[in-house]
């Protein structure tokens, strides 16, 4: 509430002036950001002078102004970031507040202000207007200008004195953030041309890299290379050698200064006696590569040669040349054509089948006991399918069909093997045939003895076996005792923990390490039915396998849709869970876990292979799923017993002694990290009255209500208290004055819009009156904080209830 005039007493002295001017200046002049420095300037003033709204308005280039910044009450329209248009603001008048004029009016309604600008001032709400230009040096930068809007207001000296000051100041904190923002973005400049400069040279580099490795290329590769340029395109003897490379030397025996820089009449004149002259003209003149073949070289420096030359078009009329000394190659040539001859000779006279077959499986040679293995001539052979596997490196055995006449076949065997080769200068394969016919005859009959003697011994062992199997069954059956006796210690230990704990965690730390210990083939999860029993989530999972499956509705679980246990064998063949995981397991095991005789969970075991499990393991999980639902049950029934304690069962609301420990608690952590708490104290307007007219059971119901809907409203670190009778209170961690106000006056409308019916009748519109306070500002205490909320929800009273009252700092 804005009083219509200021008394004396209440006047700021002019040395509180000062002080507080030192403190906004220092405040502003210590920033280079000049958001900051704006937005801390209209928010220190709206404070200081107590009015609606501050804000800064900002001269464009084209001679129009913007709202830059602004500090506006809740109740005033805003008019941040808008461009103002004022017909009666003339040249004349920017000419005065570059001057430094100062122009007020206390009541713009009785004011001597022209109409036009006195109807654009109450389109925004104004009341009372004060404008102080801020000036750097003689140009007018804004003005700095602050609006009373619910009634008039006399300026006072000391107030305009102040905001003339402050203007100075600001003036030079906003020259120096301008200044600031200039230099950020020439050193930004400045670092993208760096950054520019870098990628050039980089480029540049890789380019001087790249023409190097052509060079290298060039220098060191063993074939010879010549660049002939044709002076005369008319005249074949103008070939004059342009280039060559080292390999040069080594082909032709000449150094390279020898014939650089020389026509083919001085360094190479028997080339003349060629056509080579000729075909060098025709690849410049034609522009396309030639490969010339194989040419016969004669020098006197280097033996007789066989080179392999190409020819290639360059710019300038030059040709290039690569030629490369292939002598070695047709040598070697030659050698495999005279080995050729010799193999064939010799896998002539081979006992065992020749065969070369080619890449592409088609038979290339054959030798005649091949032929004689195969019943055929080697010319029958030649050029037909070879019809077996080419696997190199493995012996075969493969059976061979023997024409003995044109009415009779033998059927015998041999073993065949494949290797790599070279045949007339490709790859193909060799492959040695070995008739083994006779050997596995001779097998047959070894292993047909064999087998009798096999058959006696095992009628021997048969009996040594049946006495062995009696020692086995009498030692699994003391493993077995040995076994139940170490699962009845665990699960007794199991139920001793179980009772110890506290938490639904902690009794799945108990469980898990004992399931992975009784059933180690396994993999799955604990899953619990939430209090709406509307779906099961996972709470722990155990296992090298981590399932997917986390969610599910109850449906879904066929143990939870029966009641009792869901074993599945092969869940290839059988019905099956719907929550199960992907890919599936091989065997699933449900067990429901039970509480007083209502499903509250369940645990699924999975395994990966196909499993039978065995009636001691079913009995087993059976139990440990009993002792874990019995465990379940009674942390509920400690968690129930927990929320009746801090509970008000009217409103649902925490009660006041869970008040006092939250707020004491929060009070510590807020010291400790430095962050504000809100808190709103919340009263029902006229509440005696509904239970004057309807009875207590009404105003139960509208209690009841509200309860429920500040439950829907607070935060996951809020809580919402009953403090006594019809006075609620909520505790907001980590939230300002400000966003406390804006919070309460959110409730405020909201409550207001709640229809409560009783006894079929609808209540009139519930309205509440709040308290609003913030830790630290209002007490160095959450008691104190209480106190200064309770104090303004009391003022939100007297003012006439149904409204937002913060307390006051003094």
């Amino acid at each position: 509430m804005h009083p219509n005039s200021l008394s004396d007493s209440e006047l700021i002295s002019e040395k509180k002036f000062s002080k507080i001017l030192a403190e906004i200046s220092l405040k502003i002049r210590q920033s280079l950001e000049l958001d900051y420095i704006l937005n801390t300037a209209v928010a220190v003033v709206r404070d200081l002078l107590n009015v609606d709204r501050v804000f800064i308005y900002k001269f464009q280039s084209d001679g129009s102004g913007i709202v830059e910044v602004e500090s506006v009450s809740y109740q005033s329209r805003t008019i941040i970031n808008e461009v103002l248009y004022d017909p009666c603001f003339k040249e004349d008048l920017i000419n005065l507040y570059k001057n430094g004029r100062v122009s007020s009016a206390t009541d713009i309604t009785n004011s001597n202000l022209p109409t036009c600008y006195v109807e654009l001032l109450l389109r925004f709400q104004v009341r009372s207007i004060l404008v102080v230009p801020i000036l750097q040096g003689d140009d007018l930068w804004g003005l700095l200008i602050a609006h009373h809007c619910i009634d008039a207001r006399e300026w006072q000296n000391s107030e305009i004195e102040l905001l003339q000051q402050l203007s100075v100041q600001m003036a030079i904190a906003i020259r120096q953030a301008e200044l600031y923002q200039q230099l950020q973005e020439e050193l930004k400049q400045r670092q993208q041309a760096q950054t520019k400069l870098k990628q050039v040279n980089k480029q540049l580099k890789a380019k001087l890299t790249e023409n190097k490795i052509y060079a290298d290329i060039v220098k060191n590769m063993q074939v010879g290379l010549h660049v002939w340029q044709m002076e005369d395109l008319n005249d074949v003897s103008s070939f004059r050698l342009k280039a060559t490379n080292p390999a040069v030397t080594n082909l032709t025996g000449y150094q390279e200064k020898e014939i650089m820089g020389k026509r083919i009449s001085e360094c190479f004149p028997h080339l003349l006696k060629t056509d080579l002259p000729e075909i060098y003209a025709e690849v410049i003149h034609s522009g396309k590569n030639r490969d010339l073949g194989e040419i016969e070289y004669f020098e006197q420096r280097i033996p007789h040669s066989i080179f392999a030359v190409k020819a290639f078009p360059l710019l300038n009329n030059c040709v290039g040349i690569l030629f490369e000394n292939v002598t070695v190659r047709q040598e070697t040539e030659n050698e495999l054509k005279r080995q050729k001859k010799v193999m064939q000779m010799l896998t002539t006279m081979n006992p065992d089948g020749i065969f070369i077959v080619d890449t592409e499986g088609v038979i290339q040679f054959v030798n005649p006991a091949g032929a004689l293995l195969f019943g055929r001539t080697e010319d029958e052979l030649i050029g037909k399918a070879f019809g077996f596997p080419l696997v190199v490196g493995e012996r075969v055995e493969i059976d061979i069909v023997r024409p003995l006449d044109e009415l009779r076949v033998e059927i015998g065997m041999a073993e065949m093997r494949l290797g790599n080769i070279i045949w007339e200068g490709k790859e193909a394969y060799l492959a040695s045939f070995r008739d083994i016919t006779e050997r596995k005859r001779t097998e047959k009959t070894l292993r047909e003895m064999n087998e009798a003697i096999a058959q006696e011994i095992q009628e021997r062992e048969q009996a040594q076996n049946q006495s062995q199997e009696a020692n086995k069954k009498l030692t699994n059956w003391v493993e077995a005792l040995e076994s139940r006796n170490q699962e009845i210690t665990l699960l007794n230990n199991m139920i001793d923990l179980l009772q110890a704990c506290f938490t639904v965690e902690e009794a799945c730390q108990v469980i898990l390490p004992l399931i992975q210990n009784l059933f180690p083939n396994t993999y799955g999860s604990v899953f619990k039915i939430s209090d709406s029993r509307m779906l099961v989530e996972a709470i722990a999972n155990w296992g090298e396998k981590i399932p997917e499956e986390t969610l599910f509705a109850p449906h879904e679980c066929i143990a939870l849709r029966r009641g009792e246990v869901h074993f599945v064998e092969d869940t290839q063949t059988a019905l099956t869970c719907q929550h199960l995981p992907q890919p599936l397991p091989k065997t699933t095991l449900c067990i429901p876990i039970m509480a007083q005789g209502q499903a509250i969970g369940v645990i699924s075991f999975y395994y990966q292979e196909k499993t039978n499990i065995t009636k001691e393991e079913h009995q087993l999980a059976v139990t440990l799923a009993k002792q874990f639902g019995l465990a379940l049950a009674n942390l509920k029934l400690q968690e129930t017993l927990k929320i009746q304690s801090i509970r008000d069962p009217l409103t649902g609301l925490f009660n006041r002694r869970y008040l006092e420990e939250f707020l004491n608690r929060e009070t510590y952590r807020a010291i400790r990290t430095e962050k504000p708490i809100g808190i709103i104290m919340i009263d029902v307007d006229y509440f005696k009255r509904f239970n004057d007219e309807f009875g207590h059971a009404a105003g139960d119901i509208i209690l009841k209500n509200l309860g429920s809907f500040l439950k829907q409203k607070v935060r996951d670190y809020d809580i919402a208290c009953r403090y006594g009778g019809e006075e609620l209170i909520m505790i907001l961690p980590g939230s300002s004055l400000e966003n406390t106000a804006k919070r309460a006056e959110q409730i405020r409308q909201e409550i207001k819009q709640l229809s409560v019916e009783y006894d079929g009748i609808l209540l009139s519109s519930i309205t509440v009156s709040l308290g609003v306070a913030c830790f630290p500002e209002h007490g160095k205490t959450g008691e104190k904080v209480i106190q200064a909320a309770d104090a303004a929800l009391y003022q939100a009273k007297y003012e006439g209830r149904n409204r937002v009252v913060v307390a006051s700092n003094y």
